[in-house]
């Protein structure tokens, strides 16, 4: 006939291997599929910030979005609060105290992205999401490095 049985198996083997590379790289990870994604709280600190930067970072309104790239994120501001920046000193006496720097303030930023709980890698657009972890935190025109705080899941 037309097709002998070597290239019938031949063709069939292909056929699987093309359609398995497929399923793999179009297909949602299983944790996507059975795990719904739910509200993630993030909230991190910039230390001794000057006063300039947390001037211009208190104009960002709650609900501006977070950029990654030249794209918008599924993620939003939802508080941002300046507070006093403590550092420790050493009195004349030896003793070491904390002293409020009048020339720097912390930023602590809240911010909400929708996110699987259960997914090994918690993330806001391509930047990982763990407790002690640098961040970047990003929106239309702000940018400045942030240490991630504390991490919650409301549902």
């Amino acid at each position: 006939g037309l097709i002998n049985i070597v290239d019938l198996i031949i063709i069939l083997a292909l056929l699987a291997v093309i359609g398995a590379v497929g399923v793999k790289l179009l297909a949602k990870p299983v944790g996507e599929t059975i795990s719904p994604k739910s509200e993630m709280i993030v909230t991190m600190r910039v230390r001794g910030a000057m006063l300039y930067f947390t001037d211009e970072i208190m104009k960002i309104e709650p609900g501006e979005k977070l950029v990654s790239g030249n794209s918008y994120v599924e993620g939003e501001v939802v508080s941002i609060e300046r507070v006093p920046y403590e550092v420790l000193t050493t009195t004349d006496d030896g003793r070491i105290v904390k002293a409020v720097d009048p020339e720097r303030e912390d930023i602590i930023i809240t911010v909400k992205a929708k996110e699987n709980k259960n997914s090994p890698t918690l993330k806001i657009g391509n930047q990982d999401v763990r407790i002690g972890r640098s961040f970047i935190f990003k929106t239309q025109t702000f940018e400045i490095s942030a240490t991630i705080e504390t991490v919650t899941f409301n549902g």
